[in-house]
């Protein structure tokens, strides 16, 4: 069960993952799978870092600001607005993520975001 540090680290970590080199190290185990909205099934820790990084390439500027976020046992969802510059356009879209804590990184994540409103925005 993960500790009230344990989870205020993951929460800054979350935070921060997006600006910060490496840091999806930071917040994934290794051997951690991340489900991402549309996927058709989860992605691998690798995939998922490979997925991590491609977005950072196509949006350089990516930022991510935690709206709210609760615990509940060893599992933490957070709710969290990303803005970024796509397509020469700035957009901000909302979403929530929940993650399955083992100390203050995640073992899986499931990941959903409104992907309407982004589209309508680029």
């Amino acid at each position: 069960m993960p500790t009230q540090q344990d989870v205020e680290t993951f929460v800054a970590a979350f935070a921060g993952h997006w600006q910060v080199e490496g840091g999806f190290h930071d917040l994934m185990h290794p051997g951690a799978t991340l489900r991402v909205a549309g996927a058709r099934a989860p992605y691998s820790y690798e995939e998922a870092e490979r997925f991590v990084a491609g977005v950072k390439r196509g949006i350089p500027d990516i930022a991510l600001r935690v709206l709210d976020w609760a615990a509940r046992g060893n599992t933490i969802y957070t709710e969290w607005e990303m803005s970024g510059t796509i397509a020469g356009r700035h957009a901000t879209w909302l979403g929530i993520n929940r993650n399955t804590l083992d100390g203050a990184k995640s073992r899986a994540g499931v990941s959903c975001w409104d992907r309407y409103a982004l589209l309508e925005q680029v």
